[in-house]
This record gives C-alpha cells, structure tokens and sequence, in this order.
C-alpha cells in the first residue's frame, strides 16, 4: 500500500489541493518500509488524482480538501482520510498500525487557503518527539 500526506515542514498541511509537497509512504503489514518527500509540481486540484494514481498512491491523509480535488481523487480510486493534524510520520506510523481516528464526515473546504499555516490544534506530546518544527511543544 501507498500513502500519500500533504507535507509542510513535518506536519499535515492545511489544505491538500495548495499542498507544494507530498510524504509517500510505502506500508506492508502494518509497517512503514519507506517514505519520500515528491514535489507537487503545481498541479491543479482537478488532475491531482491523476498525478497521485501514477505515483501508485491508494490512500490520503488530509486536513482539509477541495471538492475538486475530492473529484479528482475519487475518480481514480484513492481513498481520502480527512480532518487529520499533526506530524506526518505520526500519523502515517498511526495509519499503518490501524490507530488512525479520522471523520469521514468532514465537511470539504474550498481550495483557498493557504498551506503555509500549520494547524497544531491535535497536536498531542508524542508528536513533538518526532517533529522538526521547533515550536518548542504548542
């Protein structure tokens, strides 16, 4: 299995369809075996999903989406975990392992935000000691 995680400086970003980078997980029996950072090349919201299914991607994690990139990614099959904070590796050691806590019924945004902002609101201790944010805890 492939998961892909909008990616600002170690956390979840904001918004997925504004997201400058992807962390690619690979996962096999509930393990991580390898992750890499892929730039998102400034694709539009409406073709996302074609750049991810090529990328072998089956799942995302995500704070908030578009509709269009909702679209997009449904279309090919990608299976989208929204309203996810937090440090990536956490929450993709956290989706490996099965604990991952996500609402399916999370309402979608529009794609007008900015990822630059990093919502810490989740956050929790464990987190800190995987981060690189130094935020010095929230």
């Amino acid at each position: 299995m492939r998961l892909a995680i909008p990616y600002v400086n170690g956390f979840v970003a904001k918004n997925f369809g504004k997201a400058k980078e992807f962390e690619v997980y690979v996962i096999e029996d509930g393990k991580i075996l390898a992750s890499q950072v892929i730039p998102n090349k400034g694709l539009k919201p409406d073709i996302i999903g074609l750049f991810l299914k090529d990328l072998k991607i089956d799942a995302v994690i995500c704070q908030k989406m578009g509709v269009r990139s909702k679209k997009s990614l449904e279309e090919v099959g990608i299976k989208i975990y929204p309203a996810i904070t937090g440090v990536t590796n956490v929450r993709a050691e956290q989706f490996a392992q099965g604990t991952l806590h996500c609402d399916f019924d999370a309402m979608f945004e529009v794609d007008e935000e900015d990822t630059t902002q990093i919502d810490k609101s989740n956050c929790s201790p464990s987190d800190c000691a995987s981060c690189s944010s130094n935020c010095s805890g929230l």
